[in-house]
């Protein structure tokens, strides 16, 4: 498939998956294979020339069960807002929350000694524009779940120059894995 790059004016709000998946993805930062367990996980000094971002993930959690949280240019202000739809077992749920001091990812919480795997594309193009959108799919070990998060952090005057991802509960076990690509178009 033959990648497609439109200036940004030309560009929707929202773009296919293939066109995502496709990339230009280049490293932004060197990968993360936590050694030890810790409570959050922090890509700084992002340079200003990316402006989307594929996040990967395969987290491990502790003994406790927990949800994984965004952050970024560690903004903990009450300036997200996320909307997501999760399918679980036989069921379909959604919910929405505005005025958060992060992004939930919302899907079942990873249980004790699980693990999940999460892949969010982040998009905020320039500063002083639309706000930034964080779309999420996961799958959790036990809880056979998936979800999709649409996200909005809005300081539209900052382009992101660090992502962190957080524990909302005990920790990220050793031997999670944290990937962060982007894109300069």
């Amino acid at each position: 498939m033959p990648k497609v790059m439109l200036p940004l004016a030309a560009q929707p709000l929202w773009m296919p998956t293939d066109v995502l998946a496709a990339g230009p993805w280049e490293p932004v930062c060197a990968p993360v294979r936590l050694a030890a367990a810790a409570s959050s996980v922090s890509f700084a000094s992002i340079p200003a020339a990316f402006v989307m971002f594929r996040l990967r993930a395969e987290i491990i959690k502790d003994g406790t069960t927990a949800s994984p949280l965004l952050r970024f240019n560690n903004d903990s202000g009450a300036n997200y807002s996320r909307q997501y739809v999760i399918g679980s077992s036989t069921s379909v749920s959604g919910a929405r929350a505005t005025g958060q001091t992060s992004i939930s990812h919302a899907f079942e919480a990873i249980g004790a000694n699980e693990f999940a795997t999460m892949d969010l594309i982040i998009a905020k193009p320039i500063a002083g524009a639309a706000a930034l959108t964080v779309e999420l799919y996961a799958v959790s070990q036990t809880n056979l779940a998936m979800a999709g998060v649409a996200g909005i952090w809005s300081n539209t005057a900052d382009l992101i120059n660090r992502i962190d991802i957080i524990s909302n509960g005990g920790d990220f076990a050793a031997g999670s894995i944290f990937i962060l690509e982007g894109s300069k178009f």
